[in-house]
């Protein structure tokens, strides 16, 4: 079985070097496609594989007809907006997802977005790089300890930020 890492946004190394090592231990072919910029060089690189994993790459109707012996098509993420999961199903291409998998890397960038926020750091930067000046900032009393944090949704993110 051939299988296409696909990827506009690039996994991780050694994430890359972890699903190499699981198909490649199996006999499979592990073919890499990172940081592709034209919709056409993703046609050439799905015409003889059999499976692929993607991040949040548009696996459209004409991917899945250049792809001649596709038979899944797995998404790294939680979500399957960007691929056309009807069409999918009637070429008979399962399609699958890893729900969860980054929740608690979601989780921390939000909670170092609120820390951000309530202490102005990103306009202070931009302040400091462009105007050069600190003085209208004043960081005294701009801490989250004592704040009630209210979570919209108690999903996997959600559970982690709690």
């Amino acid at each position: 079985m051939k299988v296409l890492i696909a990827t506009a946004k690039p996994f991780a190394a050694e994430a890359v070097q972890g699903i190499k090592k699981e198909f490649e231990g199996t006999g499979h072919e592990v073919v890499l496609l990172e940081k592709y910029e034209t919709n056409e060089q993703l046609l050439d690189a799905v015409k003889d594989v059999d499976a692929m994993i993607v991040r949040s790459d548009k696996i459209t109707a004409e991917v899945l007809d250049a792809a001649k012996n596709l038979k899944i098509v797995v998404r790294a993420g939680a979500g399957f907006d960007s691929i056309d999961c009807q069409y999918a199903k009637e070429k008979n291409v399962v399609v699958e997802n890893t729900p969860g998998q980054n929740a608690n890397a979601v989780a921390e960038l939000t909670f170092s977005k609120m820390l951000d926020l309530s202490r102005h750091t990103i306009p202070a930067n931009y302040d400091v790089k462009v105007n050069k000046t600190w003085d209208k900032y004043k960081f005294v009393g701009r801490e989250l300890r004592g704040k009630t944090l209210g979570i919209l949704g108690f999903g996997r993110i959600g559970q982690h930020l709690g």
